[in-house]
């Protein structure tokens, strides 16, 4: 009603042929309306997320700064790499969902899943699934600060894990042939799935050694 009452009268002034022409001009003028503001919010979307991972990248390196020369005698460089690596991946992913729904097709073929898309839409649902791993990222990095946190992000980083990995029994596509009896998988969306399984177990052992953490050792309770 609002869109006739502005445009009706623009619309239904002069000859059939004036009409028509305005008929053709306000088309024009939505499309490229369109178009203009779907270009701004990429271009936005993608600012906004180099923005976040850079800031990111650099309030972590200046945390591990700060942290004492006992926490990296106390901890190997591989389970720093292995927890920070995670908190990257999830977090670049997590800003990706705001630009890309790569899992669309994805989670139309899960039958786990699938029904989400009858109540939410699909950039509701990317920017939620962004969301929660952007979230995980945050908290597990908190490793150092508060281990209790870091583990409420670890186990939300495995129930994120789990459902990606159920995609390679539900997806199309994911063995692209068989050798020697044996499935070889498609570069997508097979082997992208199937990376998954190496993150999981880390944000498994991240939930483990954030657990540890929150819970005082028999050092540091004791007075002496």
């Amino acid at each position: 009603m609002r869109v006739n009452a502005i445009a009706g009268p623009f619309l239904r002034s002069g000859a059939p042929e004036i009409a028509l022409r305005n008929v053709v001009i306000v088309l024009l003028a939505a499309l490229l309306l369109k178009n203009a503001t779907g270009y701004l919010a990429s271009i936005g979307s993608v600012a906004i997320q180099e923005n976040v991972v850079r800031y990111l990248r650099v309030r972590l390196f200046k945390h591990l700064q700060t942290l004492p020369l006992g926490y990296f005698q106390r901890t190997r460089a591989g389970q720093i790499v292995a927890r920070y690596g995670l908190v990257v991946v999830l977090a670049w992913i997590g800003f990706g969902k705001y630009v890309k729904m790569e899992a669309r097709v994805l989670i139309e073929h899960s039958p786990l899943m699938s029904w989400i898309y009858d109540y939410l839409s699909v950039t509701t649902v990317a920017r939620g699934l962004g969301t929660m791993e952007i979230v995980a990222a945050l908290l597990i990095a908190l490793r150092p600060l508060w281990p209790r946190a870091s583990a409420v992000g670890s186990a939300l980083a495995v129930v994120l894990f789990l459902g990606t990995l159920s995609f390679l029994f539900t997806t199309p596509g994911v063995v692209a042939t068989h050798a020697a009896g044996l499935p070889v998988l498609s570069a997508q969306p097979g082997q992208f799935l199937l990376k998954d399984l190496v993150l999981i177990g880390v944000a498994i052992w991240t939930l483990g050694d954030s657990l540890r953490g929150a819970v005082p050792s028999a050092a540091d309770t004791d007075p002496t």
